[in-house]
């Protein structure tokens, strides 16, 4: 049984402190441009824009995209497929928190693991679950 995890939006004004927060003041700039990349990557019809940054009660955290719109995925280990606007963020973040974890060592590298495994287990109960764990599978 999955722990019911609770989400709460990060306001505009306090996205700084909040991306140095969980990625460490020397990857927040990597972490936040990551997570734009992947997004640029996985998602033809992605055109920029507006993000919100959302921390989770297990001590995770990810970003979307502001815009409510569903977005196509094509995701090299194979999956294709509509997600909503916050499983694409997830799955974007998840994929960051990966590249991130890939290039340190010790405690950051721990870190990132971290991570990556609460985000994890909130995509677990989130209504998109089976896309976004297909897709980061």
């Amino acid at each position: 049984m999955t722990q019911n995890i609770t989400v709460t939006p990060i306001p505009f004004k306090d996205q700084g402190s909040f991306l140095s927060k969980f990625f460490g003041r020397e990857f927040a700039l990597d972490g936040q441009n990551g997570v734009f990349s992947f997004m640029w990557a996985l998602a033809d019809d992605y055109k920029g824009g507006r993000w919100k940054h959302f921390y989770l009660s297990n001590g995770g955290f990810y970003m979307a995209p502001a815009e409510q719109k569903t977005y196509y995925l094509r995701v090299r280990k194979g999956f294709k497929g509509h997600v909503s606007s916050d499983a694409a963020g997830i799955v974007a973040t998840v994929f960051t928190l990966n590249y991130l974890r890939g290039c340190t060592r010790g405690s950051t590298e721990q870190r990132f693991a971290s991570l990556t495994s609460n985000l994890l287990r909130f995509a677990e109960g989130h209504p998109d679950a089976v896309a976004i764990l297909s897709a980061v599978g």
